[in-house]
C-alpha cells in the first residue's frame, strides 16, 4: 500500500484525504489543528510537516496562503526523502508556485500544480475537477492517486 502525505486538512483537504483512504491508500496527514474526522476515517495524524515528509514520497498540500506554502515547503525540505513529489491543489499566484517548485527541484523534488475546481461537497463525492500541470511523466505515474481524488482530471 502506497503511503500518501496530506498537509492541510481543511474544507478541501479533509474530503480529499478521505477519498484517498476509501481508495485504499495509507494517508498520513498534518494540519495546525487536529482533525478527528480524518483520524476516524482511518488517517494517521502526524506531529509535523517534517513527520509527513519522512513517511511519504508523495505529499499533497491544500494550503490557505502563500506564507503557508513557503513554510510547508521549508518543512518538507528539512526531512524529505529522495525524489519527493508534491501535488499542490491550492490557489496562489503563479510566481509563488514557481518559486516553491524551484526550491523543491534544487533538492531533487518535483511539484505538480493541480488546482481543484469545486466546492467541498463536490470534492467529497469526487465530482470536483482537477486541472493537472507539471511534468507529464510524473502525472502519469501518479494517475491512481488522481483517480482516487476525482472522477475528472485534465492535463
Amino acid at each position: 500500500m502506497k503511503t500518501i502525505g496530506f498537509i492541510g486538512l481543511g474544507n478541501i483537504g479533509t474530503p480529499m484525504s478521505q477519498n484517498l483512504l476509501r481508495a485504499g491508500f495509507d494517508v498520513i496527514g498534518f494540519d495546525l489543528v487536529e482533525n478527528p474526522a480524518f483520524v476516524e476515517a482511518g488517517g494517521r495524524f502526524a506531529q509535523s510537516v517534517q513527520d509527513v515528509a519522512r513517511q511519504a514520497q508523495v505529499v499533497i498540500q491544500s494550503l490557505p496562503t502563500v506564507a503557508a506554502l513557503e513554510s510547508t515547503v521549508s518543512g518538507l525540505l528539512e526531512a524529505a526523502q529522495d525524489g519527493l513529489t508534491v501535488i499542490d491543489i491550492s490557489s496562489y499566484p503563479v510566481d509563488s508556485k514557481k518559486q516553491a517548485a524551484e526550491r523543491l527541484a534544487e533538492q531533487g523534488g518535483t511539484m505538480l500544480d493541480c488546482e481543484i475546481s469545486g466546492l467541498p461537497f463536490m470534492v467529497a463525492n469526487r465530482t470536483a475537477v482537477i486541472f493537472q500541470a507539471g511534468d507529464k511523466t510524473t502525472v502519469n505515474r501518479l494517475q491512481d492517486i488522481f483517480e482516487a481524488m476525482a472522477d475528472r482530471c485534465f492535463y
